[in-house]
């Protein structure tokens, strides 16, 4: 059940892994037990009934988080990427 059609998550502030899992996770409707890692992100993420994805999901802050966190900025526009072919209804924007 999408909360709303459009959802903005602010990244550039996120300082650890965990803290950028745990801000995905409550902005996404996450479960309370998923863990604070890409697999978990991925599994919730492309499954309806773990998440609440909206039709269109912009990411703000990619280049801080670049900066910051290079690892988890690309696993994350790889985790994105790949959601497209699961869950068609929810595009995906980045904004600097």
């Amino acid at each position: 059940s999408a909360t709303s059609s459009h959802i903005e998550i602010d990244l550039s502030e996120a300082s650890t892994p965990s803290e950028l899992h745990t801000l995905l996770g409550a902005a996404l409707g996450f479960p309370a037990w998923h863990g604070c890692n890409w697999d978990s992100f991925a599994d919730c993420a492309s499954d309806p009934k773990l998440s609440e994805l909206p039709a269109s999901l912009c990411i703000v802050g990619i280049t801080a988080l670049s900066e910051r966190m290079p690892r988890e900025a690309a696993l994350l526009r790889s985790c994105l990427a790949e959601l497209a072919a699961d869950r068609p209804d929810c595009s995906v924007s980045w904004v600097c």
